[in-house]
Parts: C-alpha cells; sequence; structure tokens
C-alpha cells in the first residue's frame, strides 16, 4: 500500500507505534411500521456470524451453516464497483499483494472499505431495505478498484439509479467520508442487479484469535456469486490528524422491536427517476440519441442509418444533410495548397470543408454563403476573404477551384475569372493540425467554425468530387481515405421510399438516409410496428435491459453472468472449463484497461489475439484515453475483411490494414506491435505490415476500461478509430507483452456475451478432455492440457506413481508461479534426503566450483515477449546474481559480479509457442548463451571480481521478493508465462515438484 508518496511493504507500516484495533459492529436497519409490538426476544448481536466457520449470510446476521448457503434468507443482490482515490483519509495505490484475499493488506483494506459503505448505506435513502455489503476483490486503476456487493430486502423496490443516487448524495454530503471517489464521482460508481442470492459470505478463513492462519480452499468465483471473506485481523494505521474512534465488538445488542410479520408495511421507495426516451440507449452502431418532444431520433455514424442506425448505408457519392460530415487526415497547406471540389446544394447556405488548429487562429474554409462560395483562410495576422460571383444554382453540380501561395489566393466557380485576394500582412505559413472536413464538422467545433466561417450549418447536398494537391480522394463508404464520419448517404436516396413506417405512422427525412417515423392511433416503437410497448410489462430479468426493436418486438440484453431468452438463466462458472466468450454483433466485454496489467505502454505495446470471426465487419478491441471521442487510443477491428490496427497519440491515427482479407469461421492469429510512433500487423504469423502515426508524439496514454466485441455506446470512443459495428464470433485469447489478459476475473460488465459452444475446451464434454480436473487450454482449433499435480499424458489419464529425476516433467508457469530451491543439486537431494549437515557448513571443493562456474540447461515453450525465466543469487538487494528472462521474444542472460551488469541477447524469437533449449553458463567473469541450434552469444564482466555469490536461492517462474525485482531490468519485473522442462543445474538433474522449497500450486503442461 502507497501512503502519501512513500510505497510501504507488507512489512511495514506508515505508523511506528500500533495502534488501537479497530472491529466494526454494525446496528440494525432501523426497525419497520407495524400494527403489533411484543416483548423483544433476545436477539443475536450481528457481528456474531463474523466469527462462525462459514461466515454470515448475505442478510448480514444469520450464521451460514455450510458454503452453499442452504440456511441463508435470500436477499436481492447488487453488484458494483468503485474507483477509489483515498481510504480513511490516506491515498491509495494497488499493490499486486491486494489480488489475494487472504493477504494482510487485502484485509485490511477491504474492511476499511466495507465499514465506509456499511455506514455511507445506512445513512442514505435506501437504508431501510439495506441488508449489507462486501468487498468482493481489489484490482488496479489509476488508484485502485474496488469490486464490491450490496445486499438488500429480497422484495425491495428500489433500482440500480436509487442505489447509485443515493450513494452519491451520501459522499457528497458527507463532511470527512471515510472513502474519496475519482471524480466524477458520477462515471466511477457503478452497480447492476444480480438478482436474488443466499450464498454465504464465504471464499478463505483467516483465524484473528491467534497467530495461526488456516486459509480454505477458494474458487474462482464469477461475478454473479457472491465472493466476500472473514477479514484477517488487521486494521489501516490512523492518518495523523484524523479522528480514530475504537468500537468494541458487543456480546449483546440492543434488540429491535419484534414485528407482527403479516402487519409489515412496506417502507415507501424513493421516487423513481422519470425515464427519458434516450435512456434505454436506443441508438445502435455507434449513434447519437438525441430527445424530441418526448421521443428521441438517431444521428447515425457514415454506414449506417435507419430509424436507429440498424442498416447498412453504402454510397458512393456521398450526400450531406446539414448536420454531416465527412472527415479526412490533415491537409499539407502550409506554404501552398490546391483544392477542386465538385458539388450540389439543395440550400444556398452550408459548409463546404473546413481545417484549422486547435486553440489558434489559423485555418482554411470554403461556405456557401447566400448562394456564393466563400474562400476564408488565416495564416496568423488576420483572415482573407474571397467571394465568387457565380451564384449557385440549387440541384445543379458546381466545380471549384482554390489555389494559395502564402497570404495570395485565387478562387473560381465553375470557369469564371479567378478571384484574387489575400489575407493582412504578418506570418504567411498556415499551421494545421485538426482533421480535414467536408460537408460540415462535429458538433464540439460549431461554435469556433461559426465565429471564423459565419458559417453554422453544414451542406444540405452532395460532394462527388474532392481533390487536394492533385491527389484526388476516394468519397466511397469503406473507400479508405475517409477516417470517420456522420451522418452520410448515397446522393439522390431518399430513406422514406419506400415507406419504412407501418400502421399509417408519417416518414419524416432527417439527415442523409435516417429518418424517424410519427406514430398515430396509439402505435409505437421505432417504425410504430408495436400496438403497444412490448417492454412493458418487462418480461426481461430485472438485471437486464429490455430494447425495443425496429421491426417490433423486443430483444432482452443479458448483463455478465446471465444468459437465455429473458436472461433468465445464470451462465455456468466453471474454473475448468477456457473463458472463450461469443459476440453477436450486439454484445460488447469490458474488461480492466490494457494500463492496469503493470506494464509501461506508453512507449511499447505488444498484443496477440486469437478469434474467430462470422462476419467481415466488426470491432475486435478499443482502449482508450477517453470517453468524448477524442484522445489517444488503440484499437483492432475488421473491415470489410480487412484487419486495422489503429492507435493515436496525439497527432492524429496510425492505421496499419493487413494485407489479405482473412478467412471466416477459422481461427486467426493476429499479432500487433507498437514502437513509439511505428507499427506492426501479422497475421497467422505471415505478411508483416508496417505504419507509424503522424510526427511529434510518441508515448500513449490510456486510461479507460478496454473494450472487447463491442461497446455501450460507440459513439463515446475516439473518432478517428472509425469504429460502429459490434465483433460477430469468438474471442480465444488476447495476452498483452505475453501474458494472457482475457480472463473472466479482469472482466467489469458484459453485455450479450456468451460462451462459445464450438471448441473442445468448452463444449459440455470438455471434462473428458482433460481428465482428473486438467485446464483445458486452447490452441487454435485444438487443445492442450495443463494437468494437475500427480497425473501426466495429452490428456491427463496418467497418474504419476514415482518420478526419477531424470525423467522428463514439464511445469506450467501463469506469470504468478515462483518456485524456489536449492541453487546446488546434490545427490541428497536428487534422492529426496536430506543433505549431510557436515556437508553444508564445510563446503567441498566441487560447491567451492559452483562459486566460480555456473552452468544452466532448460527447455522452455512460451508466447510470452518477456518474463523471467530464472534467477540464482541471495535474496538482498545488490547481491550478485545470475538471470535468464524473455525479453521481446528472445531470450536474454544477465550476471552481475559486482562491478557491472553483463547482458547477451540470442537472436532466435522464442515466443513461438514451441520447445526450444537453452544453455547459459559462466566461468568466472566470462559468460555464454545458446538457443537452439544458434551459434553461441558470449560476452565477459569487466576486469574485477570473478566470483558469484550464489549461496542463496534458485527462482523459476518470477521473483516473490519485490525488493530484488526491482534493481533488475524492467522486463525481468514480469513473471514467465509458458512451460519449463528438462531443467539442469552444473550439470545435475532439477526435479521441478520434489526438489521444490516452497509450497506454490504447481500445474504440468505436455511434455510434447
Amino acid at each position: 500500500m502507497a501512503v502519501g508518496n512513500r510505497v510501504y511493504s507488507r512489512c511495514e507500516r506508515a505508523s511506528p507505534s500500533p495502534p488501537p484495533l479497530r472491529l466494526f459492529s454494525l446496528p440494525f436497519p432501523e426497525p419497520t411500521a407495524a400494527v403489533a409490538v411484543t416483548t423483544p426476544p433476545a436477539v443475536e448481536p450481528r457481528s456474531s456470524c463474523d466469527n462462525t466457520p462459514f461466515g454470515c449470510c448475505p442478510d448480514g446476521r444469520t450464521a451460514a451453516s455450510g458454503s452453499e448457503g442452504t440456511n441463508c434468507p435470500p436477499t436481492m443482490k447488487f453488484n458494483g464497483f468503485l474507483h477509489l482515490d483515498q481510504v480513511e483519509g490516506q491515498e491509495v495505490f494497488y499493490t499486486p499483494e491486494m489480488e489475494d484475499p487472504k493477504s494482510e493488506l487485502f484485509g485490511e483494506t477491504a474492511r476499511s472499505i466495507e465499514a465506509a459503505l456499511n455506514e455511507l448505506f445506512r445513512k442514505s435513502d435506501v437504508q431501510k431495505d439495506f441488508k449489507s455489503v462486501r468487498v468482493r476483490n481489489l484490482a488496479p486503476s489509476n488508484s485502485i478498484l474496488a469490486f464490491v456487493e450490496a445486499h438488500f430486502d429480497p422484495d425491495t423496490r428500489y433500482t440500480v439509479e436509487d442505489i447509485e443516487g443515493a450513494l452519491l448524495r451520501q459522499l457528497k454530503a458527507a463532511k470527512e467520508p471515510a472513502i474519496l471517489v475519482k471524480k466524477p464521482e458520477e462515471d466511477n460508481i457503478r452497480f447492476s442487479n444480480y438478482g436474488l442470492s443466499t450464498l454465504p459470505f464465504f471464499t478463505t478463513t483467516t483465524t484473528t484469535t491467534s497467530t495461526v492462519t488456516t486459509p480454505t480452499t477458494t474458487a474462482m468465483l464469477s461475478p454473479t456469486v457472491a465472493m466476500t471473506t472473514r477479514r484477517p485481523g488487521t486494521t489501516r494505521r490512523p492518518s495523523p490528524g484524523r479522528r480514530t474512534t475504537t468500537v468494541a465488538r458487543s456480546a449483546t445488542a440492543a434488540p429491535p422491536p419484534t414485528t407482527v410479520p403479516q402487519a409489515i408495511t412496506r417502507p415507501a421507495p424513493l421516487p423513481k427517476k422519470v425515464s427519458r426516451p434516450c435512456d434505454s440507449h436506443p441508438c445502435r452502431h455507434g449513434g447519437t440519441c438525441e430527445e424530441d418532444a418526448g421521443d428521441f431520433t438517431c444521428t447515425c455514424p457514415a454506414g449506417r442509418g435507419g430509424v436507429v442506425c440498424e442498416k447498412v448505408i453504402k454510397y458512393f457519392i456521398p450526400s450531406f444533410g446539414g448536420r454531416s460530415y465527412l472527415a479526412f487526415p490533415t491537409m499539407k497547406a502550409y506554404h501552398t495548397v490546391r483544392i477542386a471540389m465538385e458539388f450540389r446544394a439543395s440550400e444556398t447556405t452550408g459548409l463546404l470543408l473546413f481545417n484549422g488548429q486547435s486553440g489558434k487562429k489559423d485555418f482554411l474554409s470554403l461556405a456557401l454563403v447566400s448562394g456564393q462560395v466563400q474562400l476564408r483562410f488565416n495564416t496568423g495576422s488576420g483572415p482573407g476573404t474571397l467571394l465568387s460571383k457565380v451564384r449557385v444554382r440549387p440541384g445543379r453540380w458546381h466545380q471549384l477551384v482554390v489555389t494559395r501561395n502564402r497570404r495570395n489566393a485565387m478562387l473560381s466557380v465553375d470557369n469564371e475569372p479567378h478571384i484574387e485576394g489575400e489575407s493582412p500582412p504578418g506570418t504567411d505559413g498556415l499551421n494545421l493540425d485538426t482533421n480535414l472536413f467536408i460537408g460540415g464538422v462535429p458538433d464540439e467545433l460549431l461554435q469556433d467554425v461559426r465565429e471564423r466561417t459565419s458559417v453554422s450549418v453544414g451542406l444540405v447536398g452532395c460532394i462527388r468530387m474532392l481533390d487536394v494537391n492533385n491527389m484526388v480522394y476516394n468519397l466511397q463508404e469503406k473507400g479508405g481515405d475517409v477516417m470517420y464520419g456522420t451522418a452520410v448517404g448515397e446522393c439522390g436516396n431518399n430513406p422514406c421510399q419506400p415507406d419504412p413506417c407501418r400502421n399509417g405512422a408519417v416518414c419524416l427525412v432527417r439527415e442523409a438516409e435516417m429518418f424517424h417515423c410519427r406514430c398515430i392511433n396509439g402505435f409505437s416503437g421505432p417504425t410504430c410496428a408495436d400496438a403497444q410497448n412490448p417492454c412493458d410489462p418487462n418480461r426481461c430479468h430485472p438485471s437486464s435491459q429490455c430494447q425495443v426493436l425496429p421491426e417490433g418486438g423486443y430483444k432482452c440484453d443479458c448483463p455478465m453472468g446471465r444468459e437465455g431468452t429473458h436472461c433468465e438463466k445464470e451462465s455456468k462458472n466453471d474454473k475448468n472449463e477456457a473463458y472463450m466468450p461469443f459476440f453477436t454483433g450486439d454484445s460488447y466485454l469490458e474488461l480492466k484497461g490494457l494500463q492496469t496489467y503493470g506494464n509501461d505502454l506508453q512507449q511499447k505495446v505488444s498484443i496477440a489475439v486469437v478469434f474467430l470471426a462470422n462476419d467481415s465487419n466488426g470491432m475486435i478491441f478499443y482502449n482508450g484515453q477517453k470517453n468524448d471521442g477524442k484522445g489517444d487510443f488503440i484499437s483492432l477491428a475488421l473491415n470489410d475483411g480487412i484487419l486495422e490496427f489503429r492507435y493515436d497519440l496525439g497527432k492524429g491515427p496510425a492505421v496499419i490494414r493487413s494485407k489479405d482479407k482473412i478467412q471466416m469461421n477459422v481461427w486467426n492469429t493476429v499479432n500487433l506491435e507498437r514502437a513509439n510512433r511505428k507499427g506492426e500487423i501479422s497475421v497467422n504469423n505471415r505478411d508483416q505490415v508496417r505504419g507509424e502515426s503522424p510526427n511529434q508524439h510518441t508515448a500513449l496514454n490510456l486510461k479507460e476500461s478496454l473494450f472487447v466485441g463491442g461497446a455501450p455506446d460507440f459513439s463515446k470512443l475516439a473518432r478517428a478509430a472509425s469504429l460502429k459495428d459490434g465483433f460477430k464470433g469468438a474471442i480465444q485469447k488476447i495476452t498483452l507483452m505475453g501474458s494472457p489478459i482475457l480472463k473472466r476475473e479482469n472482466a467489469l460488465r458484459a453485455s450479450d456475451v456468451s460462451a462459445f459452444p464450438h471448441h473442445p475446451c468448452t463444449r459440455d464434454t470438455s471434462h473428458d478432455v482433460c481428465q482428473h480436473g486438467g485446464l483445458c487450454t486452447p490452441a487454435l482449433d485444438s487443445y492442450e492440457c495443463v494437468c494437475q499435480h500427480g497425473f501426466s499424458g495429452a490428456n491427463c489419464q496418467n497418474a504419476i506413481i514415482e518420478k526419477s529425476a531424470g525423467e522428463t516433467e514439464s511445469i506450467a508457469f501463469d506469470g504468478w508461479t515462483f518456485i524456489e530451491y536449492h541453487n546446488a543439486v546434490t545427490k541428497s537431494q536428487l534422492n529426496n534426503e536430506l543433505p549431510d549437515p557436515e556437508s553444508l557448513e564445510n563446503p567441498s571443493e566441487e560447491s567451492e566450483k559452483a562459486l566460480l562456474v555456473n552452468r544452466f540447461e532448460l527447455s522452455i515453450k512460451t508466447e510470452a515477449t518477456h518474463g523471467l525465466i530464472l534467477w540464482s543469487g541471495k535474496g538482498v538487494e545488490r547481491s550478485d546474481y545470475i538471470a535468464l528472462a524473455v525479453v521481446d521474444g528472445r531470450v536474454q542472460m544477465t550476471y552481475d559480479l559486482g562491478s557491472k551488469p553483463v547482458v547477451l541477447q540470442s537472436s532466435v524469437r522464442v515466443n513461438t509457442n514451441r520447445w526450444v533449449h537453452i544453455r547459459a553458463s559462466r566461468a568466472l567473469r566470462d559468460g555464454s548463451l545458446q538457443v537452439g541450434n544458434e551459434a553461441a552469444v558470449t560476452g565477459s564482466s569487466p576486469l574485477a571480481a570473478t566470483q558469484l555469490d550464489t549461496d542463496g536461492a534458485l527462482w523459476l517462474g518470477g521473483l516473490e521478493e519485490s525488493s530484488v525485482a526491482r534493481r533488475l531490468p524492467k522486463a525481468y519485473s514480469t513473471g514467465f508465462v509458458g512451460c519449463v522442462k528438462d531443467v539442469t543445474v552444473d550439470g545435475m538433474d532439477l526435479h521441478l515438484v520434489e526438489d521444490a522449497l516452497n509450497n506454490p500450486k504447481i500445474l504440468h503442461c505436455s511434455a510434447k
């Protein structure tokens, strides 16, 4: 945990003296009204269930009789998350220890958050139905992300909005709240209704009355399952100046009056928030919803049309409707520029073209002003204005030509004699950095454009040709030059012909190919197809959202953890089954942002995705800096079968497209690399395509979540990503810097995501594939089994009775599995005997030699681009060490004899998911590294020490001691993800399981 500007280790605390123990005795909810009151019986104190074997039931009072919670009263469960900046007056920072619910740091942080939320809810407008709250887990964000579950009376009428609003009001009203939520609070508190629950708060048990801790076996639970723990008996240090009250646990509690159940009257809920037409997010595919006299209209992105943007629009000659536009990269016009355009207008005023400088004076524009073409430009010393003499006639095609040289410009319309003009003296270079827009501009630029051009509306008409500096732009939908756009259709099309509205409704033409149906005679729905609102009554599960369909009827959008036509089923959650989400085109999965996994992605990013596509268009993933259509981002999408890798570092996007279209309905692997401005994409390890982003900026800044398969609102994504369609198909794997991140535990929210059923690892028979509890790991359309300890074979079908040191075994590492061994292997260890104590006190000549010579051999199989494989040294900072790691997909050997580290780098790429053998050795100052069949790479340390003090530990898979890891090269801070076998140390075989000194959970890979 970090307090102030200092980071404290797990054994170190901010205050030198122990604080008073803080135990929270939570009050009962206020009693409900009753007709009759009887003598109250003795009541068990609420806190008493905390110390029972299976913890408390979700009602916060009843002691659970077992892990299934068969005796627990039902409650209504709301799952949620909060982005927290402070807890109990202290700034909090995420550390990996917080992921472990058995750790002291998790316990004290979770207890403090729970106590604060309990207090807030019990003072809020929803207090009468509130039962309890628990922290399920903690995750990294800019500070810390707390996943919580709040339990209410099973018959509560409070909604998600009521609960979020009540908590927000309490947080804002509190003078000194115990928790501070990241601002704006409205965007950083989210709850979802997950229905009735009876599961107890039980995942781990830690004894608080003695120093003995007994953890129970913990299963990885999905977000729909109650996950809480009886916390370790530790407390957070009170910050200086913050008053801390010690509350002792009470043996008895003042009992509330007993009420006659039949006479209970339910508390009146908060007044419900009035439903607004856009609350249900009716616009699809990135459309923007706007309220209109109690109804709504959708403004669709380019390529989409219809009443809720449900139609794919193909256009060859784009038409614009007054609020439309298309965006292109910034045009080059510093000293000179030539522009030619052909257009047709229905209205005599409207913007034709605009390119400007953000926040500065420079710009160039073309517009229709009262039937005449106007050219305006400003090089920094004031605007120059030229006005054509030819009047534009509605419905006729016109052509214009503009040339500009420094401050001088010329305009001609329909071959009229040139109109010449100039801008005021001063600067003569035109500095532009916005996108080039035609037909109009985005809403946020309207005010700026109005001030510069005196035109406040876009073109109502068509543009069939644009030529800038003798480069003719492809204006067609998916033509390649267009970056993004809004409300664009095919020139001459009428969206109301044929009439899409039903039951006598009136069709009203809107922008381009969008329309609105004005319903009559009580009909409703986007096309007036429904005699009544199909979502009233709502047949969908309370946790889901009912969506009215344009063609009539409804659809239930299921949240994470639910499936079925009405989201009535809980998704199965088998930890031994691979997580392989399937997307329908209207689905999305929200994961923790790429920036939260412990890697510095500003200068370098490496991502691999394995996917199966059922459609040639759709967003695969997106991670951005902001949620207002701007900012840095990184994305991958399918566009007409071509994969598009895009990223924007602040000066416009890099757009890198795969060479060929991908195959549909088969598994494909795409690898993405980015280093500063340069990027690269390769599909199925073939045909690398490179590109780069515009000059100046080189850092990628990300702050938001990672969206996979789609997004809840495409209009909030960066426009330059040009995303409007959800993905149809399955995604098998996403790895970041070699570490898998497509995991259930990384999911924040989801809609309409189900398990892909057509893979050996996800079929109902998957348990038969990997036997004896083995984990099925997908490998394209095949699989590999990671076996539990004691079993081996391709399907974990063989029980291991006894294993000799020389027999091949393969251990699986997941980035968090760190196994410790003695750094020298003795014969007694190989025979599972204790070494002779005398031999340890009086080292032999052979063991003395081990300090002068090191020899390691091992085989690895990995897809990771980074990860520490092996480390040997003393567990002390600034001590000698030798290490092997994967860095940028290649093996690196480092050793330090005390003067300066020596780094040997192999040229063989090893992140190919194939077995490769490594030989690493050091004799005195000289080192050697050989990977596979390559020639050995050699090096030597500076003249100084020749002895490597490695009489401490040997670690495989990474290092537990963060203090040691911090002084190693940065890439070594990541744990190894992959398989290891055939390890020898100084010529002796290392038995990977029996020789381990610590007790991590060890899983096996196939040795083939």
